[in-house]
């Protein structure tokens, strides 16, 4: 097993974890770390369990973090700072059974529809949890297969935006009240203003959730589009 439980660790980058021979990795009470991107976690074919949960600043889990990882059978990621987790990432994780995602800040809209289509939302009664198989659309309109997955103490999931869900229960919201697709939210991991000297560098970090899954562009002040493929010498994107 793998503990890194207080650590001063304030990202989890491509592949920080990768062809490891554990069955459990544990991260939790990091008061730094904020965001776990695209494939921080890849070919763990031996991982059951991960906890990371109690990480008061974790704000964004990427829908990629996870490949190759399918042996994962346990997710807990409560008492973090999540707005919400995306279906590819339980579609990518073909043997998972239960996610622990309570007492974080959802965001009530499209990002939680799946979470709250697999709670059972059409169901007479509910329980603290049970599970159900669903199909959910992906971005390219195919049919995106989810396993049957257990959210633990799901009567404890509390949306805290958008301003109309504030303070209730996902469990009591109709699915009908929730859209399959919105815009895409911004999570941006820096201040309004920066004060630098001439010639300093700075880096911004942006991440966005979404329904379909957003894309991020950056536009200059003289209107043009950063991207990928963009030819300036003085700014970059990653």
């Amino acid at each position: 097993n793998v503990s890194i439980s207080g650590n001063g660790i304030e990202r989890l980058q491509f592949r920080d974890f990768q062809h490891l021979d554990v069955i459990e990795i544990i991260l939790n009470n990091i008061p730094t770390l904020y965001s776990v991107d695209k494939e921080s976690f890849f070919s763990l074919q031996s991982l059951v369990v991960l906890e990371m949960h109690d990480n008061v600043k974790l704000t964004y889990l990427d829908e990629d973090a996870f490949v190759k990882c399918n042996s994962l059978t346990l997710l807990y990621l409560q008492n973090n700072n999540l707005l919400a987790i995306g279906s590819h990432l339980a579609a990518s994780l073909p043997n998972l059974q239960s996610i622990s995602l309570y007492h974080n800040p959802l965001h009530c809209d499209c990002n939680v529809f799946w979470v709250k289509e697999m709670m059972g939302a059409y169901h007479d009664y509910y329980d603290s949890s049970f599970s159900l198989t669903v199909t959910n659309e992906s971005a390219d309109n195919t049919s995106l297969k989810l396993p049957p997955i257990t959210f633990q103490h799901a009567d404890k999931f509390i949306c805290d935006t958008p301003l109309s869900m504030n303070a209730k229960l996902l469990k009591s919201i109709p699915l009908s009240n929730i859209p399959k697709s919105c815009p895409p939210t911004v999570i941006p991991f820096f201040n309004d203003s920066h004060q630098k000297e001439l010639g300093d560098s700075i880096t911004y970090e942006c991440r966005a959730i979404g329904v379909p899954r957003p894309h991020i562009h950056w536009i200059l002040s003289n209107g043009k589009v950063v991207n990928n493929t963009s030819n300036y010498s003085r700014v970059r994107l990653d």
